[in-house]
């Protein structure tokens, strides 16, 4: 945090569709984010990039805060953070947290 201290924020990554590419979906902040509303809005980018005609799979994040809490700082590294644990979930194809 920007005082030094460190939070833990609990996280939720799901990645619907491997077939156009590597997952692309943003990250959703929000204090009751769940693991189903996740995977929904990573369903919704699969139609929304194969409308677009974007090669990319779908994938969609979650991080549990209130994000008019924490600082831009704060966020921009939340983010980071989240980008880096969650690269590679299966071991085999990257997602990318991109604005969606």
């Amino acid at each position: 945090m920007d005082d030094s201290s460190v939070r833990t924020f609990s996280g939720y990554r799901a990645l619907h569709s491997r077939v156009r590419g590597p997952g692309k979906g943003g990250i959703r902040y929000h204090p009751e984010v769940n693991g189903d509303e996740v995977r929904a809005l990573a369903s919704w980018m699969t139609w929304k990039c194969a409308v677009a005609d974007i090669p990319f799979g779908d994938a969609k994040g979650g991080i549990v805060c209130d994000p008019q809490q924490l600082s831009k700082d704060e966020l921009r590294r939340s983010r980071a953070a989240s980008s880096q644990s969650s690269a590679t979930p299966s071991g085999r194809t990257p997602t990318f947290p991109l604005p969606t």
